[in-house]
């Protein structure tokens, strides 16, 4: 028997209630959950809607799966229109509700973290612990979001005991309603991204060169207007969008060098990056749009491209002088024309510098010292 001091050690448990999918695009709260797992026993519990379990995720998804020893991943279905019809909502959350309690009994969890606002159905649960709210996203001003949602917010500002943000701009605009706010950037796998070890994709062999890529959630957040554009004005070149497309970006602009090629397993992502010649941020500037720091771009910078973003204001504030920031469609055009033609390697070499500064391990291991599991 193992009688060392770690051994006897108790590991903490903690729930991550997230409102991104375990299998969908790969961002903060996975590697979040995945790196608390050095330290603790994690359950990263996220609700799938059954239209979407069957159209994207039947093939790879369970109720329920170990990922690694130490996280265990809960998918539980749920009537779909839950944002959008209250009745329905209120049916789900009974049922989220009951599941949840019964984990809590199971797992005697000592730390709940949740990245969404829409929690409000199950906080009298979880009153004996912690509640720690990862602000991710700016998820009540979503087209999607319930009239609820501000108050819902609200009330987890008022039970939660911490709150992070993911982006400084997400920080300075919620940093009113809470005295014990953090904002926490987001990391990057540097290596996996800057060594992109393996063969070209095989949906990338065969089109046109060169390629303008993106990846990540196809939604309407992105410019379909500047997509379109782009797609004319280079028309010799391939223009690659790779990540789930949802149906508040309408019907697939359809070109014949616009290449959808769906969701790819993260680990796949530096082998569609290196076949890249320049990346692409075609955000929208909104006001949900406004709050992102999407972490797709440490990746893009790790891999050592060029990137052309509208300007996003974190992106503008931690990588001006980096990434070239273009706000009039005919402008992103020419920036791209120029970088095509004569890619700027200071540039380039910049970005890499600082994605090599960047890390998840130091994201994880700050939130879990601030909320005193470290």
């Amino acid at each position: 028997m193992d009688k060392s001091p770690l051994s006897q050690v108790k590991r903490k448990k903690i729930l991550v209630y997230s409102q991104v999918i375990w299998d969908d695009v790969w961002q903060r709260p996975q590697e979040f959950a995945m790196g608390a797992s050095r330290y603790a026993d994690v359950v990263y519990y996220a609700p799938v809607p059954w239209h979407r379990y069957l159209k994207v995720h039947k093939k790879r998804m369970k109720p329920f799966r170990k990922v690694r020893g130490n996280v265990h991943v809960y998918s539980p279905r749920i009537l779909p229109g839950h944002y959008r019809c209250p009745a329905v909502k209120k049916i789900n959350e009974r049922f989220l509700h009951r599941h949840l309690k019964s984990l809590h009994r199971r797992y005697q969890f000592d730390l709940c973290i949740t990245n969404s606002p829409f929690v409000s159905f199950f906080l009298d649960l979880f009153r004996d612990i912690p509640v720690i709210y990862d602000v991710i996203d700016d998820f009540i001003r979503f087209s999607w979001a319930p009239a609820s949602a501000p108050r819902e917010e609200q009330l987890l500002f008022q039970e939660a005991s911490l709150c992070f943000t993911g982006t400084r701009t997400l920080y300075e605009r919620k940093k009113r309603f809470h005295n014990d706010i953090h904002f926490i950037p987001c990391g990057v796998h540097f290596e996996k991204f800057y060594q992109q070890k393996g063969e070209m994709p095989a949906d990338l062999k065969d089109i046109p060169r060169p390629v303008i890529g993106y990846f990540g959630t196809i939604s309407d957040r992105l410019n379909r207007n500047l997509i379109r554009k782009i797609a004319d004005h280079f028309s010799n070149a391939s223009i690659v969008l790779i990540g789930p497309v949802q149906s508040s970006f309408g019907s697939l602009i359809e070109k014949p060098n616009i290449h959808y090629v769906g969701l790819k397993p993260h680990d796949e992502l530096p082998l569609y990056l290196k076949e890249f010649s320049v990346c692409i941020l075609p955000f929208n500037m909104d006001e949900g749009t406004k709050s992102i720091n999407p972490v797709k771009l440490l990746e893009f910078l790790s891999g050592g491209k060029i990137v052309v973003s509208t300007p996003i204001p974190d992106v503008v504030y931690f990588y001006k002088g980096i990434v070239f920031l273009a706000e009039k469609e005919q402008e992103f055009i020419e920036v791209l024309e120029r970088q095509l033609q004569n890619p700027d390697e200071k540039r380039i070499q910049a970005g890499i510098e600082l994605a090599r500064r960047r890390s998840w391990k130091a994201m994880v291991e700050e939130m879990l010292r601030r909320a005193e599991i470290l």
